[in-house]
């Protein structure tokens, strides 16, 4: 609308007004179009933050959590949202740092199915065991 009404000749302040911006706006957005062009009135903003958990990151964290906590070496039965984040965090083969939110929203979604998952269980299973061997006294 700011380009067009430029176009027809309307002073800066009458743009401002007619959209109710500021007239420095105006200016900003008419000598962008005059460098640019067409691909001005298209910014091409992105969606919000970018993604700090990869999809791969996101099959890991259903293969851990379907593998029981007993398998880790760890004292109880049935995972919770904190005692799941642990192993993913102190894994020394793959590091995935997830909050308990992330994982509970991951959680409600459908669980995701993957063939190759039997191999990355058990890699994860033989790193965990290396840096808590059983019998450590350790609970978490």
């Amino acid at each position: 609308m700011v380009v067009l009404a430029s176009a027809g000749g309307n002073s800066v302040e009458a743009i401002a007004r007619l959209v109710q911006t500021s007239p420095d706006r105006v200016r900003e957005v008419i000598h962008r179009f005059n460098e640019m062009g067409m691909a001005s009135l298209n910014p091409k903003w992105a969606g919000g933050r970018p993604r700090r958990i990869t999809t791969d990151d996101e099959v890991f964290i259903v293969k851990t959590a379907k593998a029981r906590p007993d398998a880790f070496g760890l004292p109880f039965i049935r995972w919770s949202l904190r005692k799941l984040a642990t192993p993913l965090a102190d894994n020394p083969l793959r590091r995935v740092m997830v909050g308990r939110e992330r994982l509970r929203a991951r959680g409600k979604r459908s669980p995701l199915r993957h063939r190759e998952a039997e191999e990355e269980v058990d890699d994860t299973l033989a790193a965990w065991k290396q840096i808590r061997p059983e019998g450590d006294g350790k609970t978490i």
